[in-house]
């Protein structure tokens, strides 16, 4: 979606602080097989936010309720170097809106395509590596699996050029680990 066609969706969400909100998207930012992100600014105070807009279509309906139930755990999950759930909802009955931070330095796979062609120095990746597996190891200690771990879902945030946080986005990612003893 271009910049010229953005749209505005005003939502209520009870229980929710502040729970009007009214959302133009301003720009697609990333994109895979079943879902789209979007650059979002929250109108009643220009804030900024990452919209994912999933299709429902490619699930079926039991699919479709497993990855409601895995967006809406994300808000429960708090570290550091994961991405916060705000909120998630149905727009109309094809796609489920998941509301998350801007992280406005992109993904680890855009950054070395644009930047690194050779690839990262390794002074980097090893700073890229111990903040994600900080990430990873609170998951894990919460009995959750990531099961897609990919360049695309390390995020990095800057502001005056200088790198704030980087972030692993975990959502409809990761399958809860069952800790029953088999005997």
């Amino acid at each position: 979606m271009s910049a010229s066609s953005s749209r505005a969706h005003k939502l209520t969400m009870p229980g929710y602080p502040g729970t009007d909100y009214e959302f133009r998207i301003v720009e697609q930012i990333g994109g895979g097989a079943h879902a789209t992100t979007h650059k979002a600014i929250r109108e009643i105070n220009s804030d900024h936010f990452a919209i994912k807009i999933i299709s429902l279509d490619h699930y079926s309906e039991a699919d479709s309720d497993a990855v409601r139930r895995e967006t809406r755990a994300m808000i429960l999950h708090s570290h550091p170097n994961l991405i916060a759930s705000h909120c998630s909802f149905d727009v109309d009955d094809h796609n489920l809106w998941l509301v998350m931070p801007y992280m406005a330095a992109g993904s680890l796979q855009s950054i070395v395509s644009y930047a690194f062609s050779d690839g990262l120095p390794e002074n980097c990746i090893v700073v890229v590596l111990k903040e994600t597996l900080k990430g990873l190891s609170y998951l894990h200690h919460q009995c959750h699996l990531h099961t897609d771990i990919k360049a695309g879902d390390i995020l990095l945030d800057h502001k005056d050029n200088e790198l704030r946080s980087i972030k692993l986005e975990g959502s409809v990612m990761s399958v809860m680990i069952d800790l029953q003893l088999q005997l």
